[in-house]
């Protein structure tokens, strides 16, 4: 007796429950519901012939709408005693359809079709259609909901009926816009596809789906012709910009650069369809190029090239100030590789860092898409805290004569190929204008930018160690002939509208006459020594290069580029024991040493690998001495602060 009560009250307390649910709004609370002509829920009939319906699903249905007919049989079978068939909708060559079917979500049968009409990805509805009863929704999870719904509202467990609702019924979600098309094609007929693997489409599917319109976009893992895609790239080379964009090719690109593709992603899937409804008036949207949108996340404040020129020059002229960077590390290495173990090793940002387009850095002709939109990036976001940039380029030989396995090397010849080398439309200026092309093109991104750049191409154009040298195997390039091409090079950027170049003229301190290949003021803005050393003297040695090349242009001078030789004995085997031949304490008393012989020095540029300061150790005491400038230290005389 005592157990009959027990059960009665559960019972009766779930009945109760239940009518709460089916007064309810599915789980999010949002949308609306149709209801019957008096304003009330449709009322339910009894389907007094439950035992002679078939349930149905389609044959190639989701494992969503699978679960929702398991659920829906299961349901039936504890609380009416009743199990009923299941099928799916697949017709054999003689067979007919049922005439009585529950059919569970999207199925071939022309009921069901008919119900699914205008059905948002989280919409459902449940109807009998003549000696149809369906439940569907718009997805294989709505059609849950709507199983799930129909079992609260429609199953009596304790009269052991099953009914339907009188006038059918409805679930229809808000949304924020009602239809979307792209240039009068349904969105649903595209597929949304992505430049990078690590972008999480299934994100950007459910927001297009669950909150702007209700509409279900597959996934492509590849672009395949005759099929139309919203394709989202995050390989931009603005670091700021992004935006949307319909191409001729009728594909829809929302795109941003590494650093600014998020933004792009939230755009899409919220305001972009918000500020269309608000300007087309309708929220039946349909998109043309003339919904293109470019925006700008966080855009960074640049210092300018003028300011960059006149630190440079305020720098060298105080005799007790230096600016201490480094040379990026790595083929295709990240900035941030090297900014990262600069700090680590030192505990402050460098004033500047040093890039090789080329096969000794980023390898413009090969870099992945997406990393080159990373370096950008990185560069840029080190620019605006104050960092500066300088470049090179190790020149491929345009003769294929390379020597050691390394491009940049070899020789060029005779006479007719420095000039066949810039003779338009020959064979080595064409294959050489290939490379200033890619050169410019990058660098031209970085003007686009606002980056301004200190340009050292051709350097060490007085030693034997790469193909334009003044040592071309038995015989000597001509001072004229590497004047040449140096103004060559000049006169092609400027012809590309590269203005925010500084050029800096960097013969070795250890080759032939520093001033032997210099081919004027107007063409040079500052001029510098690439100093590998062997035993820290060739600066300062008989030749005194440094203070030729400086005294002789009256231009700012920097050392461009500071390491070890490899075969010098200041170069340890390990770091451990690096420390006592020659490290970051020993560039200090070096730079002391040329400062009270009257040297000066806008910057001093660490190589990588073992002439890095994370090799050499001692950078806390390199970092901290007093003549050595930091970022935290020029980058508020750059930004006038």
């Amino acid at each position: 007796m005592l157990k009959n009560k027990l059960k009665y009250i559960i019972c009766a307390s779930m009945a109760l429950l239940l009518l709460c649910l089916g007064a309810c709004a599915p789980s999010d609370g949002k949308g609306k519901y149709e209801f019957d002509d008096e304003g009330k829920k449709s009322k339910g009939i009894v389907l007094n012939d439950i035992e002679e319906y078939t349930v149905v699903r389609g044959d190639l249905c989701s494992d969503e709408e699978k679960k929702a007919l398991v659920t829906f049989r299961e349901t039936v079978m504890k609380n009416l005693g009743i199990t009923l068939p299941a099928l799916t909708d697949w017709i054999g060559e003689g067979q007919e359809e049922r005439e009585k079917e529950i059919l569970i979500g999207k199925t071939n049968r022309k009921e069901s079709i008919e119900l699914m009409q205008d059905l948002g990805y989280n919409d459902f509805a449940i109807k009998k259609i003549g000696s149809k009863l369906v439940i569907v929704g718009g997805s294989g999870t709505a059609t849950i909901s709507a199983v799930e719904y129909f079992i609260e509202n429609y199953v009596d467990i304790f009269q052991s009926t099953l009914s339907y609702p009188a006038e059918g019924y409805k679930y229809t979600k808000d949304y924020l816009i009602s239809s979307i098309t792209i240039d009068g094609t349904p969105i649903t007929e595209y597929k949304l596809y992505a430049t990078d693997p690590d972008i999480n489409l299934t994100e950007i599917q459910t927001a297009l789906s669950d909150s702007v319109a209700g509409a279900y976009v597959e996934i492509a893992e590849e672009i395949k012709q005759f099929t139309k895609y919203i394709i989202f790239d995050r390989t931009g080379l603005n670091e700021s910009r992004y935006g949307t964009k319909l191409e001729d090719d009728g594909n829809l690109y929302v795109y941003g650069s590494y650093h600014s593709f998020n933004a792009a992603v939230e755009y899409f899937t919220g305001p972009y369809f918000e500020e269309l409804a608000n300007a087309k008036k309708t929220k039946n949207i349909d998109i043309t190029w003339h919904d293109d949108k470019t925006l700008e996340y966080n855009k960074k404040q640049i210092y300018s090239k003028d300011s960059l020129l006149s630190l440079l020059k305020k720098v060298y002229e105080d005799r007790d100030s230096i600016m201490l960077g480094e040379t990026v590390s790595g083929s295709q290495a990240m900035p941030s590789y090297t900014i990262d173990n600069f700090y680590e090793a030192t505990g402050k940002l460098p004033a500047i860092i040093g890039i090789d387009l080329a096969g000794y850095g980023l390898q413009l002709s090969s870099i992945d898409a997406l990393d080159l939109s990373r370096a950008v990036c990185e560069l840029v976001e080190y620019v605006a805290e104050g960092g500066i940039i300088t470049a090179t380029a190790h020149f491929e030989n345009p003769t294929g004569n390379w020597t050691l396995g390394d491009k940049s090397k070899g020789s060029l010849g005779g006479d007719e190929k420095w000039q066949e080398l810039i003779t338009e439309g020959t064979e080595l200026n064409t294959k050489f204008k290939e490379e200033l092309a890619l050169y410019a093109s990058f660098l031209t991104v970085m003007k686009e930018n606002g980056v301004p750049i200190i340009w050292r191409p051709l350097h060490n154009m007085n030693t034997d160690s790469f193909w334009y040298g003044i040592s071309q195997g038995e015989s000597k390039a001509k001072a004229d002939q590497q004047k040449q091409l140096w103004i060559y090079i000049y006169n092609y950027f400027a012809a590309s509208g590269l203005d925010n170049l500084i050029w800096v003229y960097s013969p070795s301190a250890i080759g032939d006459d520093v001033l032997y290949s210099y081919p004027g003021d107007e063409y040079v803005d500052i001029v510098g020594c690439s100093w590998v050393t062997n035993d820290k003297k060739e600066l300062t040695g008989d030749k005194k290069p440094y203070l030729t090349l400086t005294e002789g242009t009256k231009k700012s001078g920097a050392i461009t580029e500071f390491g070890l030789a490899s075969d010098s004995p200041l170069l340890a085997n390990t770091r451990e024991e690096q420390a006592s031949r020659f490290s970051g304490e020993d560039i200090v008393s070096l730079l002391t040493s040329l400062r009270s012989e009257g040297y000066t020095f806008s910057y001093i540029l660490l190589k990588n690998g073992t002439s890095s300061i994370t090799w050499l150790g001692g950078g806390m005491t390199l970092a901290e001495d007093e003549m050595i400038l930091t970022l935290d230290e020029t980058a508020p005389l750059l930004f006038g602060e």
